[in-house]
């Protein structure tokens, strides 16, 4: 892989960037929510507010949430006095007082977290055509209360009973990082022919826990685990724009997905805060760690003079991930699938060897198994290089190939379905 992203390359939508407007901690907390809840609605998404940040979530005749959307914070106790060090961690989840629509059209909700007070601010947003709920979050820790060991808000989701359906991405430099809860619907041959008597049997961990770290600075991780008392294993880590985190249900019916933001208030470069995403994809709980529980917890001074926090959320109806930038609709993507039968073979893509038990693999449905593991068309296409098959797919398109310009190339052949 380059060191240097080639000229045209793909990158994803939502980049780190200092965002302008987000309250503080001061000014969130000297909020006064009224009564009677509220209602916002970001494309296709309506969020009701009766008790909760978040009673119920629709995406068209979608209901993603198990249990409404709440506030939390996770306080480090210490240990005989001695700040430095913990003999617990207590979780307390928020409970609202008060919720109500705010004059601008948002809604302004109140309560308590344990000793913790909290006020929140929720608005409806768009952020590079993709709509969205913006949660302003403020809270605040009474000295003696505890060091902060994390905080944020949770997102208990509803899982479909399809494990090799549920997935994460998050978008690294050169290619989205997707993970599926179960992936042992792959077939790798050569694993197969060397594993006998065990053919049937798992060949990859579940990966229960999947997440994305940010901070300090423009550094990220991207992670995947298999249990929560193991080492996760960093899929990618760097310096970027990485700062959004997708859950996807592809198996549910109807489908659903989730996209969340972190947001910035100063100029990541020089913001030193640790943030997260993490998700539970058995449990379906998502924490969105406006601080990162990897991280040193926070000192009582800090936690007394107010913390804050902001994220944009975005359910949406499960085909890609909005800020992933998918390349086609689904009718344009089936119209794609067709033109790539070349015999039954689907222009010998290399991504449907990894779903069978050998190279017989003749027929459309592996195709369909790729696109509903999320696979986008560029992807299929730069594996389509072997033989100038992609060269040769050009060709019965009547779209210019180019073999100095694979990207251009390619490009090329998904204009053609956009048109």
């Amino acid at each position: 892989m380059p060191g240097a992203l080639p000229e045209k390359w793909y990158g994803a939508a939502g980049a780190q960037t200092e965002v302008a407007g987000l309250l503080g901690a001061r000014a969130l907390l000297r909020v006064r929510a009224p009564a009677g809840g509220g209602e916002i609605t970001a494309g296709k998404a309506k969020w009701k507010l009766d008790f909760n940040l978040a009673d119920k979530v629709g995406v068209g005749a979608a209901s993603p949430l198990a249990e409404p959307i709440a506030m939390y914070v996770t306080l480090a106790r210490p240990k005989d006095g001695d700040a430095r060090l913990a003999d617990k961690l207590e979780t307390h989840k928020g409970v609202v007082s008060k919720v109500g629509a705010a004059d601008d059209g948002g809604v302004l909700a109140t309560g308590k977290a344990g000793p913790a007070t909290f006020a929140a601010k929720l608005s409806a947003t768009e952020v590079d055509g993709v709509s969205g709920v913006r949660v302003e979050v403020a809270c605040r820790v009474p000295a003696g209360g505890g060091r902060v060991a994390s905080w944020g808000l949770q997102l208990p989701l509803k899982m479909g009973p399809n494990a090799n359906l549920i997935q994460t991405t998050a978008p690294g430099r050169f290619r989205l990082e997707r993970c599926r809860l179960d992936q042992n619907d792959e077939r790798v041959p050569a694993w197969l022919a060397a594993m006998e008597r065990r053919e049937n049997l798992p060949h990859w961990p579940k990966w229960r826990l999947s997440g994305l770290s940010i901070g300090p600075g423009q550094h990220y991780r991207i992670w995947r685990a298999s249990e929560a008392s193991v080492s996760p294993v960093f899929c990618e880590m760097g310096t970027g724009g990485a700062n959004w985190f997708d859950l996807t249900d592809r198996g549910a019916d109807p489908r659903w997905g989730v996209t969340v933001r972190m947001l910035r208030p100063g100029e990541p470069a020089s913001d030193a805060s640790r943030l997260a995403v993490r998700a539970n994809l058995v449990s379906g709980l998502v924490q969105v760690q406006f601080h990162d529980q990897s991280a040193e917890p926070l000192d009582e001074k800090t936690a007394a003079a107010g913390l804050s926090g902001a994220a944009d959320i975005i359910f949406h109806d499960g085909w890609r991930p909005p800020l992933s930038k998918p390349q086609l609709t689904p009718a344009q993507y089936r119209k794609f699938v067709d033109d790539l039968n070349y015999g039954g073979l689907y222009g010998l893509c290399a991504y449907r060897f990894r779903l069978s038990r050998d190279h017989r693999v003749k027929g459309r449905q592996w195709m369909e198994r790729i696109r509903d593991h999320g696979v986008e068309p560029r992807e299929i296409l730069y594996g389509m290089q072997w033989r100038d098959g992609l060269k040769k797919h050009c060709e019965k398109l009547g779209v210019a190939y180019d073999a100095e310009d694979i990207e251009g190339s390619v490009s090329r052949i998904v204009g053609h379905y956009r048109k």
